[in-house]
């Protein structure tokens, strides 16, 4: 199945209309549960919980935080109710902050319709029950926050003004004295009624207090494990019917270790020494110890799976997807993958078709390697902020593909538009990465791009594939580390579609190495880099070349091309019939660009000046009497530039690898490659010459075009690097104006001498070069063998003047007469 016959994105799928709308912020994918909690009425999504449930995938995490949360306030037995303090981590999409909104919005009472696909209601209890959300990032332990009423200083004073008035009153010593309650405290503050308590941006809120200037502040860090201590004793009782939940980034670090925020703020033993430092560190080290010690492993919990990640993004973009297209995508790729693994080593999943083909249509209508690269790529990118960032860039993308009718079918990696100004300043500006915006502009993002150029000169009529391909490499290139950068098997799967082959991606590549400013190949990645590759530094080179210096080499390459060949003499640029001499002999006249050109479309009629040359010789303008002697190349009006262009890149590339002091401030290898770069500009330059001089008029029997015949050198020619003029006359032999084959005697008479008795052998000559309807002799020999046969079979009588002799039938092979 070919990709023509997939069905368009745009068909198979509903977008939801805040997508389609385009111009999210990032808000708009970022859970920000004090929001939740304090402004739920203008938290478009988030606040309201029927639409919130509706765009949220349930996740395997997901559904077991919300299990093991309500199961242990509804004292379910076994794994839903055996853990008081949960802790979730921080994964790709629906992460934790996703999860905590959701436990948030339950425990407030709210039951969504569709709230079965996320807990079972049984684990539920029947209303609303207390629940308090500390998000460290928004607390003040200096000014305080207002709750209800209630302005709080702490963890614990801001819990309880969040569950009730009493039990504010209980903690508001503990909360004005800034000291951590004991465990009778807290109880007493819950008042024995379930209670769910979430805990979200601890570490943020350590630094906070230890950094303070306030010494009352900064006692209170030693006081914050303690509290935590407390807290997760009082959940760690059954029957208390309280359930913690406190969150915190994880990481893996150099040794394979987990590592946490709570960790990262110990900091290193320089940190460890400085007393200024001392109180922070202690604390950190205090509440991982209260963590460690309180979290069971079951307990930890990871809001999604990596298989759960293409739900997850299309959950939140799209109102629905048509499921027998996500099963036409699957199978399409699979067949792909299939005919790939003959002659490709596909990796990542790819080499096995059939179950990566069922992922596909699990993802649609994002591919499994979009998914991927965004997760495993991007994503370790610190700004890119994974989930949100890969949410933003996605509804820009999807939102183009909808606003520009792209048929695009399923998206990967190489239909990353950044053509699209939100999308290239997400992937640029947006993840730090601002010097990378002018890279994509100059190489492959828009019409004007060095990709474009390709994809219209190389693959004219064809898809975008020197765009797309340069989009996946582009894409792989933006972690910065060792391993940038696009092997095969990335672009070769995040970019081939169905139906379509690797050999022509691969050939892309090669000719946009060519021409682009910031690709390189190592032998084993592509990658775009910011520092400018060969092309760029010739161009640099090129605008130091005055136009002088170009125009004499532009004249010094077509005169090399339009040699003297064969006998053909080459003129080159006459400026009127006075240079174009009256002569007996085959002229290829090369007229001055500068002066007189074509274009495509018109050029069947020829120039004026053309004709004139062909009629008259002199200055005075007298008529030309060897009309079928003159052939003319004119130039491509379209072809000028370039070929100007390409004698500037040689004489850039030339200069360049002549100067052995601008070389050696580069490595060996560019050094290489501008050698290589000046072998390929003379090849090119002599190619621009026959490409613009295509166009050949040669005389004819056609007298509404002036007695002139317009033929293009075919394309073979055009790409020739031999000599032009050597081009121009396998031309005129192929269209039968080159005589090459045997003429009768009696031909010859018909159409040199038939008015007359006799003629001479010179007169006979000169006739096929005045005559412009007829075919130009070049070789004698035709004109004598026809002469002997009609001696020996016409009776003909050939006299030689030099000699006196005389020759006939009957004396050809024997003594000619006296």
């Amino acid at each position: 199945m070919s990709n023509l016959s997939l069905m368009p994105l745009r068909a198979a799928c509903v977008p939801r209309e805040d997508v389609l709308q385009g111009g999210l912020a990032d808000n708009h994918f970022a859970a920000q549960l004090d929001k939740v909690l304090r402004d739920p009425e203008r938290y478009p999504v988030y606040g309201d919980p029927e639409a919130f449930f509706a765009q949220t995938y349930p996740t395997s995490g997901l559904k077991t935080l919300l299990s093991k949360t309500f199961g242990r306030i509804t004292g379910a037995k076994g794994v839903a109710g055996e853990s008081g303090v949960l802790r979730p981590t921080t994964s790709f999409g629906g992460g934790k902050t996703h999860g905590l909104t959701a436990v948030y919005h339950l425990a407030g009472g709210a039951r969504p319709s569709n709230i079965a696909e996320f807990i079972d209601p049984n684990l539920l209890p029947d209303g609303p029950v207390q629940v308090a959300a500390l998000v460290g990032d928004a607390l003040d332990p200096t000014a305080g926050v207002e709750t209800d009423g209630h302005r709080t200083y702490t963890l614990w004073g801001e819990m309880a003004a969040q569950i009730s008035d009493d039990a504010f009153e209980a903690m508001a010593a503990n909360d004005v004295e800034r000291t951590a309650p004991g465990t009778g405290t807290i109880r007493a503050a819950f008042a024995g009624k379930p209670t769910i308590i979430i805990v979200d941006e601890i570490a943020k809120y350590l630094r906070a207090v230890s950094s303070s200037g306030s010494e009352d502040v900064r006692r209170m860090a030693r006081a914050i494990p303690v509290f935590l201590g407390n807290l997760f004793e009082v959940a760690s009782d059954p029957t208390n019917n309280v359930s913690v939940i406190i969150t915190l980034a994880a990481t893996t670090n150099a040794f394979g270790a987990e590592t946490t925020e709570i960790s990262d703020l110990t900091g290193d033993e320089k940190e460890r020494a400085d007393a200024a430092n001392a109180a922070s560190v202690k604390a950190a080290e205090e509440t991982g110890d209260v963590l460690t010690r309180a979290v069971q492993p079951s307990a930890v919990i990871r809001p999604a799976d990596d298989n759960e990640i293409g739900e997850i993004l299309k959950k939140r973009l799209f109102a629905s997807v048509d499921e027998s297209a996500a099963k036409a995508a699957g199978d399409a790729y699979r067949d792909l993958y299939e005919t790939l693994g003959k002659t490709e080593q596909l990796a990542g999943g790819a080499e096995h078709p059939a179950t990566y083909g069922e992922l596909v249509t699990k993802t649609y209508p994002f591919h499994p390697e979009l998914v991927r690269v965004l997760d495993k790529r991007l994503g370790n990118i610190t700004q890119f902020q994974r989930a949100r960032g890969a949410l933003k860039l996605l509804a820009e993308v999807v939102a183009h593909v909808y606003a520009t009718n792209d048929d695009t079918a399923i998206l990967n990696v190489g239909d990353i538009d950044y053509d699209n100004a939100p999308v290239l300043n997400h992937l640029t500006d947006g993840i730090g990465r601002a010097e990378y915006a002018s890279v994509a502009e100059g190489d492959f993002a828009g019409q004007q791009s060095h990709a474009a150029a390709v994809d219209a000169d190389v693959f004219p009529g064809k898809p975008a594939y020197a765009t797309r391909v340069a989009r996946t490499v582009f894409t792989h290139s933006l972690e910065m580390v060792a391993t940038a950068g696009a092997g095969r098997n990335d672009w070769v799967v995040g970019t081939l579609r169905p139906g379509e082959d690797a050999t022509i991606f691969e050939k892309a590549l090669t000719e946009s190495e060519k021409v682009f400013w910031h690709l390189s190949f190592d032998g084993g990645r592509w990658r775009f880099n910011i520092e400018p590759n060969v092309n760029a530094i010739i161009e640099t080179e090129k605008r130091n070349i005055a136009n002088t210096a170009v125009a004499a080499r532009v004249d010094s390459l077509i005169r090399s091309a339009f040699a003297n060949d064969g006998g053909a003499r080459a003129i080159h640029f006459p400026s009127g019939p006075a240079e174009v001499h009256d002569e007996a002999n085959l002229r290829v006249v090369v007229l001055d660009y500068n002066v007189v050109a074509v274009t495509q479309k018109g050029a069947d009629q020829p120039p004026a000046v053309v004709i004139e040359m062909l009629d008259k010789v002199g200055s005075v303008g007298t008529p030309r009497k060897y009309r079928n002697a003159v052939v003319f190349a004119v130039p491509d009006r379209e072809q000028i530039e370039v070929l100007k262009d390409r004698a500037r890149a040689l004489i850039a590339s030339s200069n360049l690898a002549s100067d052995t002091a601008r070389l050696a401030q580069f490595g060996d290898e560019v050094r290489k490659k501008v050698e290589g770069y000046n072998k390929e500009a003379t090849l090119s330059a002599r190619i621009a010459v026959t490409r613009c001089y295509k166009h050949i008029y040669f005389p004819s029997g056609d007298k509404a075009a002036g007695y002139l015949r317009h033929r293009e050198l075919p394309a073979q020619a055009q790409g020739d690097t031999k000599n032009a003029t050597s081009a121009v006359l396998s031309l005129l032999e192929d269209e039968d104006k080159i005589r090459s084959s045997a003429f009768t005697a009696s031909y010859l008479r018909s159409k040199t001498w038939h008015t007359v008795n006799s003629s001479t052998t010179r007169s006979i000559a000169d006739y096929f070069w005045t005559d412009h309807t007829i075919q130009i002799v070049r070789n004698p020999n035709l004109i004598r063998e026809a002469i002997v046969n009609g001696v020996k079979n016409e009776n003909w009588v050939y006299y030689d003047a030099g000699t006196g002799k005389t020759y006939t039938a009957s004396t050809m092979l024997g003594s000619p007469r006296r």
